[in-house]
């Protein structure tokens, strides 16, 4: 018989899910505040093509992410961010 941990596994969601999620929030976020992916490339100085790709596929880079997450307000969200540590165990806090 095998032991498997399936900790890690509860609650987990395969990272293409999580790339689409905040890919769609980032979209409704921008219209919500009625701006287009032309103006937020001006006020986030992240290139056009970029946010529309982004927007598309989901694929940006991080510096790109922060400055699209800054330009929409929603600095104090990113800095929640990896802020709290983890433990998945006791044994972990030791």
């Amino acid at each position: 018989m095998n032991n498997y941990d399936i900790n890690g596994l509860v609650g987990s969601k395969p990272i293409g899910v999580i790339v689409d999620e905040i890919r769609l929030r980032e979209k409704t976020r921008r219209k919500e505040k009625k701006i287009t992916q032309r103006q937020l490339a001006e006020l986030s100085l992240v290139p056009y093509a970029t946010i529309r790709r982004f927007e598309k596929t989901g694929e940006i880079s991080f510096s790109s992410m922060v400055k699209i997450i800054d330009a929409l307000g929603y600095q104090k969200d990113l800095d929640q961010l990896l802020s709290k540590p983890s433990f998945s165990s006791i044994k972990d806090m030791l």
